[in-house]
């Protein structure tokens, strides 16, 4: 017998595999087939191409899973030794792609490409029989690495798989792997349920919930979220976006204008914004209507003169203004375009004999409708922002970094003597936030089951900090982004900068208005965007119109 195994020589690159004695293996083997001549003759020239694949019996020997041939003709061939692994491989040349593969983007980073020449393909791919071949059903990224860097073998799984299956599959591991974005998850699951897989099946593949599962195939049906796929959004602004489609298409065309100016920006707070217009817009209309049963006049805002006046601000009329229903200047405005109702107005207080109550200065329209704006803005953001952070509580486990900067951060709250903290450590409302951070039922959020659960620190650094975090945004009022009047000067921008921060840090992206409150800019709510430092000048100066 030869006393070295012949290296491999095709030009497609391997693992170096660990090699057997032929006669450790043949022990165990209780006949070998006959060795096929051509195949003898390829080894003695080349050696043994493809590994064989064995299993390790319990007294330490061997069993020959996949490659008697090519045992009998290493034998044939002379060969002390043979390339073996331990799992089963299978050329990379012998796969074809999915054709319905879900991911848009493989991402054959740098990173990737280099671990896959070091290491070869660690984890198996799934591969199912077809008609035209072996095709991969998970695993497509994988293969796209070795064929690039010219690995001959990559380990595999074989399974059955229905067309509605392979969907689920492909989804099932990339969301835990290189992940998807929410909308190509959502594609993938909506093809698979259109091809007959159950909600179960798709619930298991996304790993959420059968709720969640169906919501996704619901956005996975939408032309708009189409158009936003590539954008790193969750499935809640999708799950809105689609919703818009239906009910607000302008909204949806505005924000999807908006993603495909800024496809790598923070549009969560934009998208929320745009919800909360679509259902003002119904409540509005419903509005409308229980008035026009009464027999109630409209006006539109820009009829109305500078005479006009809300009735809440005539004076002897009771908040619900009911008793101006008999005069003759009665009428109900939508103040501005996504307002939640209508607004009763008279439309000549002195016409009519009414008084105004006090001599405070009025509001023009355009004053109001800003603060109105700018008030939505701030709300949405409110909510964007606590949905972020229920998010990152709500983890099991967090990177050594992520609460290395949480302890920093409470650690310095709490040395500091924190004025924020100490005003609001007591709140009522603090409780109820800070059990849903932490993930427990509406019922069980009691002051003393909430304070047991934060106590958890040591397991979940996270619960110290959401103590924190809760504190400051019950802390922080709608007015911290105005900076008109008393407001410009006010405590709660200083302590919104600080907090935000904080969760800079932590990951989140501010939006604009939160990021004008915490340099101090001001915030212009129609344009949606802090103004240049210029602009803030001249504004403070008095020297813009």
């Amino acid at each position: 017998m030869s006393t070295k195994t012949r290296r491999q020589t095709s030009q497609p690159r391997t693992m170096v595999w660990p090699t057997l004695p032929v006669a450790d293996l043949i022990t165990h083997v209780p006949a070998l087939p006959d060795a096929d001549p051509a195949l003898t003759e390829s080894i003695q020239d080349t050696g043994v191409q493809e590994p064989l694949y064995i299993a390790t019996l319990g007294d330490g020997t061997y069993r020959v899973v996949d490659g008697l041939r090519r045992l009998a003709s290493a034998v044939a061939a002379a060969l002390d030794t043979v390339p073996v692994t331990y799992r089963p491989v299978i050329r990379v040349g012998a796969l074809d792609k999915h054709p319905g593969n879900v991911r848009q983007d493989l991402k054959l980073t740098k990173e990737f490409r280099t671990s896959i020449r070091e290491n070869g393909v660690r984890t198996a791919i799934l591969i199912r029989r077809t008609d035209a071949g072996l095709e991969v059903v998970d695993g497509h990224r994988r293969l796209l690495g070795a064929i690039a860097e010219k690995v001959s073998h990559i380990p595999y799984t074989y399974d059955e798989v229905s067309d509605a299956s392979a969907y689920v599959d492909m989804v099932a591991t990339a969301v835990h792997r290189e992940s998807l974005t929410a909308a190509e998850q959502a594609t993938a699951l909506f093809q698979a349920a259109e091809l007959g897989a159950t909600t179960k099946q798709l619930a298991a593949a996304a790993g959420s919930t059968q709720k969640d599962a169906k919501t996704l195939v619901k956005v996975g049906q939408s032309k708009a979220v189409a158009k936003v796929g590539a954008a790193n959004l969750t499935l809640t602004d999708l799950a809105r976006i689609a919703e818009l489609e239906e009910t607000a298409p302008d909204l949806a065309e505005e924000v999807e204008a908006a993603i495909a100016e800024e496809p790598g920006a923070n549009h969560g707070w934009r998208i929320h914004e745009a919800a909360r217009k679509a259902e003002n817009r119904q409540r509005a209309a419903e509005h409308r209507a229980k008035l026009e049963a009464t027999g109630a006049q409209f006006r539109e805002i820009a009829e109305l003169s500078e005479k006009a006046r809300p009735v809440n601000e005539i004076k002897g009329l009771k908040w619900d203004g009911a008793a101006h229903a008999d005069c003759k200047g009665d009428a109900w405005v939508l103040e501005y375009p996504n307002a939640s109702s209508y607004t009763r107005y008279c439309t000549n207080v002195a016409l009519y004999g009414h008084a105004i109550m006090g001599e405070a200065k009025k509001i023009t329209k355009g004053e109001r409708k800003r603060i109105i704006t700018g008030n939505g803005a701030w709300d949405a953001a409110v909510a964007v922002r606590q949905e972020w952070l229920a998010g990152l509580i709500g983890r099991k486990t967090h990177p050594r970094a992520t609460t290395d900067v949480m302890l920093r951060i409470a650690a310095e709250a709490m040395l500091s003597a924190d004025h924020v903290i100490q005003n609001k450590q007591s709140h009522p409302k603090r409780t109820a936030l800070l059990g849903a951070w932490l993930g427990m039922p509406e019922g069980k959020r009691t002051h003393k089951n909430v304070t047991e659960r934060a106590a958890t620190v040591r397991r979940n650094p996270a619960h110290l900090f959401a103590v924190i975090a809760a504190c400051y945004e019950l802390y922080i009022p709608r007015t911290t982004w105005r900076t008109d009047g008393h407001h410009a000067h006010s405590q709660a921008r200083t302590d919104a900068a600080r907090y935000l921060g904080w969760l800079a840090e932590l990951g989140y992206e501010p939006t604009p208005i939160e990021q004008a409150a915490a340099s101090g800019a001001a915030y212009d709510p129609t344009a949606q965007t802090a103004p240049a430092a210029e602009q803030v000048e001249a504004e403070e100066s008095g020297t813009l119109a």
